[in-house]
């Protein structure tokens, strides 16, 4: 797949769109993770339940309702499952990949899924695997406090974004992308002692392409596998968001005073903030 979409879509264009899709960074350019580092927005390379729940959906919805439901829930969970493994299996994917599941098996028997609950149950899960993911997964630590704010520190935000359109979702990425920070920054500070100052405004242009990358994206790697003159329409329609999004990141990266260093917090100082927030 990723041969595929080298094939078909340009560089760097092809590996941030491979990061997109199927969190695979390893091949994106060095200049390009750091326009993403220094900009607040590595979080759009790391796959979420977004992702993978847009997989277990769709090869869901290839199975006939006459089938029973044990079928299409292995199709589904199966689906996320092999998609995990093809992805790296990181800790970001799997917790991801946890969380989706549920979701989908909620989907299914008619059962509401409740978002918190499943972060704590995935969280939980893991750590009884490895509990050395607590202290020394930094990737786990972050994708799980990112979510924790959107889950807790969101919905007390929204009163504040008033001031943000709706249109194109404006103000829910306003929102989201506050609540994680926020969520982030005592750890990131205690880590590594930077702050980005263009989080806000890089996200808020950014995030709302982000569907449709990830959409025409696959479908030209996809496509690509079977004849590069059939990937070829949509290929260069995800080679026009791709420029977008990497446009915005090095416009946002390259400004004076972008990411500021602070210098690394102690833990004491790190867990006070936690309290504080919690």
């Amino acid at each position: 797949y990723l041969d595929s979409l080298s094939r078909v879509v340009p560089e760097p264009a092809a590996s941030f769109l491979g990061g997109l899709t199927v969190g695979a960074r390893k091949a994106i350019p060095s200049g390009v993770m750091d326009d993403f580092r220094v900009a607040g927005t590595l979080h759009m390379l790391v796959l979420s339940g977004y992702n993978v729940t847009i997989v277990a959906s769709v090869l869901g919805a290839l199975v006939p309702a006459v089938f029973p439901m044990a079928v299409r829930m292995a199709t589904g969970l199966g689906g996320i499952l092999v998609f995990a493994l093809l992805a790296g299996a990181s800790s970001t994917v799997v917790r991801a990949s946890i969380m989706a599941a549920i979701l989908y098996g909620a989907g299914l028997t008619g059962r509401v899924y409740d978002a918190r609950r499943a972060l704590w149950f995935a969280g939980f899960l893991m750590l009884v695997w490895n509990p050395k993911l607590l202290r020394f997964d930094l990737s786990f630590q972050l994708s799980f406090l990112a979510t924790l704010g959107l889950l807790y520190v969101a919905p007390h935000l929204e009163k504040f974004f008033r001031w943000l359109p709706k249109r194109f979702g404006l103000r829910e990425y306003g929102v989201a992308t506050t609540a994680a920070q926020i969520a982030v920054t005592p750890l990131l500070l205690h880590a590594m002692g930077t702050v980005s100052l263009v989080a806000f405004p890089a996200n808020i242009l950014a995030l709302g392409a982000v569907p449709a990358a990830m959409l025409a994206g696959f479908l030209a790697g996809a496509l690509g596998l079977l004849s590069a003159a059939l990937a070829t329409p949509v290929a260069w329609f995800a080679y026009a968001l791709s420029s977008y999004e990497l446009g915005i990141m090095h416009f946002f990266a390259s400004l004076p005073s972008a990411q500021i260093f602070i210098g690394r917090i102690p833990g004491v100082a790190m867990f006070s903030a936690y309290i504080v927030l919690g």
